[in-house]
């Protein structure tokens, strides 16, 4: 019980943090995240700043075994790579649907300062970071494994 009220605080704390001006895109249906049981990771917050296959479908395992996902988006372009591959509806594919079910989405514009620091405020908090972007991308926006080693112990980093 108490496990699960230190959870809820950090997600709260997560969504106070990130109240800024950007709009929030829902990756699945609020249904999905609602629906999610209680796994062997309950408690565990990853951000996924993956795109295409091999990201988010890892963040996806890890939300089907219990952990709180939350999916970082960039506003320019099409966002996930993913969103209007294979058949779709309403312009956004099974393939995105699939592999980005059960999470919470955010849109952050990695190129501004601000996202940045957001991004970097959501990353100190969670226990898992994936991303997979071209090499050195992260790194220079200070979201290297050895910056955020730093910031939490026991955290880890996907690339």
């Amino acid at each position: 019980m108490q496990q699960a009220q230190q959870h809820r605080r950090r997600l709260e704390r997560i969504r106070r943090d990130l109240a800024a001006p950007a709009p929030t895109v829902p990756a699945a249906p609020a249904a999905a995240a609602a629906a999610a049981a209680a796994g062997p990771l309950d408690g565990i917050v990853v951000i996924d700043a993956g795109q295409a296959i091999t990201g988010p479908l890892a963040c996806s395992m890890l939300g089907d075994m219990g952990a709180s996902v939350i999916k970082v988006e960039n506003p320019h372009g099409i966002g996930d790579l993913n969103r209007p591959v294979g058949p779709s509806r309403n312009g956004e594919g099974i393939y995105f649907h699939n592999f980005n079910r059960g999470k919470q989405g955010i849109v952050l514009d990695t190129k501004l300062p601000s996202a940045q620091a957001a991004l970097k405020r959501m990353a100190a908090t969670a226990d898992v970071f994936i991303q997979n972007a071209r090499p050195g991308a992260f790194e220079r926006m200070g979201l290297s494994y050895e910056d955020l080693k730093v910031r939490k112990h026991g955290h880890a980093l996907s690339s």
